[in-house]
């Protein structure tokens, strides 16, 4: 893992730090003794949320002030974790708990936000590149985590925030960040002496094919909008909606990603009228063909990567011990050109300073997400300049997206004492005009 690799590289000998990587293939064997006797346990947040199980009575508790239906489906969710004894990790008292990655606490509803809460420790820390991914509130979870006062529980922290809405929240986080950009200096030096970072922007155009998938699938999601609003029932079918807005963005991606029934709705075949069934089936039976012709091209992009050289690949399927050989594979491999990741896992515990050139073609609504993926290049030991190339569809809700990326940028700044900020948070008008386009 790369934490043991960063103890074995910066921790001096002498300092004799034992440590132990505690993941899914080793914890049967562990004892709470075992665990206590090393100075420092690595371990997954996956592995902490099987540990630590939810038995507390923390929707009372905890989130006294909040609509239920917000709460009946985590108590549901979590009430089969009732059951399960507690492990290794959630029995020792620790004398300090780090999460890298803190991000991925920032939902309050979940069993491993809950699980990180849970664990008994002295001293607690959090590190992340992108702590906020939606609004400001978001910060309720690591406040709870890191147990400041009086923000333990969500009704004390929703009476602070609106009273901090006037005047900065940021006042709260000078007392518990410690914050360091590559901008930062300390005695007038530069904190990072890192070669340049050369971000580009390629705007490309929808074959003819793609347009009209992907204008069928506006049209067909546009319909089921209205619906909505003509039910009164936008709010309520707010993730339906946004999982449509993901099938439009995967379609700009690449239409291979999309299922069939994403192309053509079998609900919307004619019940009774022939000649429209008709008329619907040559339609299903055009856009399967369109379908085909644009896999054409992703068969044309693979031939392209193997001419390249060898590549390497990262998905969230992998376990611990395949994606650590891809990218051993690919820093230390010669012949390995490419690699091939999400947005989201290139983001999370990487070091790709092998890498010195960087495609995104993915564009992400939190502008940090982004910037985290690029900095697993662009970081120490780089010596190479990163050359960075943002694809975006013309006329598409990519350009919408990134006008969100700014909004975001001005709520990060502003929760720091940088800027003043709108505190936005996506909006339902926001979702919908992406449809309108």
């Amino acid at each position: 893992m790369k934490w043991e690799r960063e103890i074995a590289i910066k921790v001096a000998p002498q300092a004799q730090l034992s440590t132990l990587v505690y993941h899914d293939q080793n914890k049967r064997k562990a004892t709470p003794e075992t665990l206590a006797s090393y100075d420092v346990v690595i371990t997954t947040y996956g592995v902490v949320a099987k540990e630590v199980p939810y038995k507390s009575n923390v929707v009372t508790k905890d989130y006294c002030g909040v609509d239920y239906s917000q709460i009946a489906p985590l108590k549901k969710r979590l009430e089969k974790s009732w059951h399960l004894p507690f492990g290794p990790l959630a029995t020792v008292a620790w004398h300090r708990v780090v999460l890298d990655e803190a991000q991925s606490i920032w939902n309050a509803y979940t069993q491993v936000s809950l699980s990180c809460r849970d664990l008994s420790a002295t001293y607690r820390w959090g590190l992340s590149g992108t702590p906020l991914q939606n609004n400001i509130k978001d910060l309720f979870a690591f406040f709870r985590f890191l147990r400041i006062s009086p923000h333990k529980s969500h009704a004390d922290f929703k009476l602070h925030y609106e009273q901090f809405e006037k005047t900065g929240i940021s006042a709260t986080l000078k007392c518990i960040v410690l914050r360091r950009s590559k901008t930062s200096l300390i005695d007038g030096q530069p904190v990072l002496s890192l070669p340049p970072r050369l971000v580009s922007r390629v705007e490309v155009e929808l074959s003819s094919p793609e347009r009209q998938i992907s204008e069928s699938l506006r049209r067909e999601y546009n319909n089921r909008i209205d619906e909505y609003s003509n039910e009164g029932t936008l709010q309520k079918n707010r993730f339906k909606i946004l999982s449509m807005l993901l099938r439009l963005r995967q379609m700009y991606d690449h239409p291979a990603l999309l299922k069939s029934e994403d192309l053509f709705q079998g609900d919307d075949l004619g019940e009774d009228n022939d000649d429209e069934d008709q008329q619907h089936m040559r339609q299903a039976l055009n856009l399967k063909k369109l379908q085909l012709e644009a896999q054409e091209k992703q068969h044309d992009f693979e031939r392209g990567v193997q001419e390249i050289g060898q590549s390497a690949k990262i998905d969230g399927s992998m376990n611990m011990t395949k994606r650590e050989a891809e990218i051993s594979r690919f820093n230390r491999d010669p012949e390995v050109m490419v690699l091939l990741l999400s947005l989201r896992a290139a983001g999370c515990g990487l070091n790709l300073v092998a890498a010195s050139c960087v495609l995104l073609i993915d564009m992400w609504w939190n502008p940090t997400t982004e910037d985290q993926a690029i900095d697993r290049a662009h970081r120490i030991v780089q010596t190479r300049p990163v050359h960075v190339t943002k694809f975006m569809v013309k006329e598409s809700v990519e350009e919408q997206i990134l006008a969100i990326q700014e909004k975001k940028k001005k709520m990060v700044e502003f929760a720091f004492g940088e800027k003043g900020c709108d505190k936005h948070s996506l909006s339902m008008d926001e979702i919908i005009s992406m449809f309108r386009m």
